[in-house]
């Protein structure tokens, strides 16, 4: 039962770290939004840009589908 807790608590502060990842991609891609509204121009690349900063700032599917196997 200890060692099934421990997960449970490993579990629940790996969910929060990636609440608090997608959070900040959130508000980023809410800055870069802002910025590429004033400058109609370049809307299209900020977008994309944004799309792949978030990407890469949340962690992989393989990451998390390892971590809940272990």
């Amino acid at each position: 039962q200890l060692k099934a807790l421990e997960k449970i608590t490993d579990s629940i502060a790996h969910q929060e770290s990636l609440i608090v990842s997608m959070r900040e991609a959130l508000d980023r891609q809410k800055r870069f939004a802002a910025a590429s509204n004033s400058i109609t121009s370049t809307t299209g690349t900020a977008d994309s840009y944004t799309a792949d900063e978030l990407l890469d700032t949340l962690p992989s599917e393989q990451h998390r589908f390892e971590y809940l196997d272990t």
